[in-house]
């Protein structure tokens, strides 16, 4: 299994079990989700014992809850950003990234990486009033932000988008 962890922040983010796909030119990728119910226990649909239940008067577990999967699988935090400190956000993670994989020799061409960058930046801005903004288990907004969108209605739960860049992956 493949873990991808955000660089920066050391958070564990999403794993290729989550099917990320490649988006923006390979700037970023993206990891559906969808929402699942947590904490549901045994469930007795008042037949008592019949079906192996213990005892006739057990409902429902009321601590049972409706969570994203990705959210809770890997301890997000939601937060919240103006649309002018997004930009602001969008400023330093281009001066870090291009720094990063200039130094990393990992881009063969820094215009197409730099345009790359741009579109994945104006999808997010384009919807913004529709983003849910969240970071990792460790809190950091610096470098950690993780953007949720709901990009089609029907869409079971929000697609998360990384900048790739700022991620490590490890092998488990």
């Amino acid at each position: 299994m493949k873990v991808y962890f955000n660089d920066f922040t050391n958070d564990e983010m999403f794993s290729d079990s989550y099917n990320p796909e490649e988006c923006f030119g390979g700037i970023g990728f993206k990891v559906k989700s969808k929402y699942i119910m947590e904490g549901v226990g045994d469930i007795d649909i008042g037949c008592g014992n019949e079906f192996g239940g213990a005892g006739g008067d057990e409902g429902a577990d009321d601590q049972a809850a409706k969570v994203n999967n990705v959210v809770s699988g890997f301890k997000y935090n939601e937060t919240s950003m103006g649309k002018d400190d997004l930009k602001t956000y969008f400023k330093g993670m281009a001066q870090s990234l291009k720094k990063r994989v200039t130094e990393a020799g990992k881009v063969e061409d820094i215009k197409v990486w730099q345009k790359s960058f741009q579109e994945m930046c104006a999808y997010l801005l384009k919807n913004y009033k529709e983003i849910s903004f969240f970071t990792g288990e460790s809190y950091e907004t610096d470098k950690g932000i993780v953007f949720g969108v709901y990009e089609d209605d029907s869409d079971p739960g929000e697609t998360f988008f990384y900048f790739a860049d700022s991620l490590r992956e490890e092998k488990f």
